[in-house]
């Protein structure tokens, strides 16, 4: 456990971590690595786990270095909970330049402890700059979060388990706490297994722009969507409900490029 009030550097090197544990980070806390840094997971037999764990952590950041979960030496079969970086009731968190690859779950989950409670999750989080690859089910989900920025960001080869996304909104409690104003912007998506992104339930005022994804988008329960100067190569799924400017390709698969103005 790190406590308030601190900053602390990782210097080049690898290091093993108890997921089953992980490290809890409190308020106020900076943590800067050397991009040398690995935090490596020791494989776990639970079904949930984390490498970072922030619950009720206010003003965190995570800056630099690389974490790699414990996707192969896993010592299970079951779950889909094995996190890299697991934010509940969090806010004003950043999180920016980090490489997270191989979890059992998710490279980051944006939750909270009780979803089903009206207010709970995080507000005011910012990934900025991270590459998020090979993670076994999404390399981002936003569960219950408001006010999410997402910028200069790849997210590459999510697979393993459904849905595969490279960014995941979906609510688990949408009628009590929808993801809201979440702003998603010069970002790149490929080779995710279940599709760029997906916005399964019910959340409100999602900006998607000057982003390139190479894989399906989907809208399900999205509103006031808007998407602008994208590129989306692949399938879009549910277009009722997305705002799309005339600057935005949608390449279905067809010979000829579908432009939509």
């Amino acid at each position: 456990m790190l406590h308030s009030g601190k900053t602390v550097f990782v210097p080049e090197g690898t290091y093993r971590i108890n997921v089953d544990i992980g490290i809890e980070l409190k308020s106020d806390v900076d943590v800067i690595m050397s991009p040398n840094a690995v935090l490596k997971a020791i494989g776990s037999e639970n079904n949930h786990s984390r490498v970072f764990e922030l619950y009720l952590a206010d003003n965190v950041t995570i800056t630099g270095g690389q974490i790699i979960g414990e996707r192969y030496p896993h010592k299970g079969t079951g779950g889909e909970w094995g996190m890299g970086i697991q934010i509940y009731d969090c806010e004003n968190v950043t999180i920016s330049d980090v490489t997270i690859s191989n979890c059992w779950g998710d490279g980051i989950y944006i939750g909270a402890e009780d979803e089903d409670v009206k207010g709970a999750g995080c507000d005011k989080i910012t990934i900025d700059g991270c590459y998020l690859y090979n993670n076994r089910r999404n390399n981002l989900s936003i569960v219950c979060g408001r006010d999410v920025t997402v910028k200069h960001c790849t997210f590459e080869n999510a697979n393993g388990t459904a849905p595969g996304y490279g960014i995941d909104i979906e609510p688990n409690y949408p009628d009590v706490n929808p993801s809201q104003r979440i702003l998603i912007y010069d970002s790149v998506f490929s080779e995710n297994e279940g599709g760029s992104m997906g916005i399964i339930t019910y959340s409100d005022d999602i900006t998607i722009a000057d982003c390139i994804m190479d894989g399906k988008f989907i809208n399900y329960a999205g509103t006031n969507v808007k998407i602008s100067n994208t590129c989306i190569n692949g399938q879009m799924y549910a277009r009722y409900g997305v705002d799309i400017d005339d600057k935005s390709v949608i390449n279905e698969g067809t010979l000829k490029e579908d432009v939509l103005v």
